[in-house]
């Protein structure tokens, strides 16, 4: 939650993400973003600028 400056269920969806393996996620939380050398958020035309 403080390394990646997130809110606590986001924490969570990530840290549940990542106990099971998970390398993406389906998301359109821009928070999300901050954790992306871990996951690739999906769909990826919604985060292009």
């Amino acid at each position: 939650m403080r390394h990646y400056n997130l809110f606590p269920h986001d924490a969570r969806i990530i840290a549940t993400a990542l106990e099971y393996g998970t390398k993406r996620i389906a998301a359109l939380d821009r928070d999300f973003g901050r954790a992306r050398e871990i996951l690739e958020l999906l769909p990826q035309e919604f985060w292009k600028e």
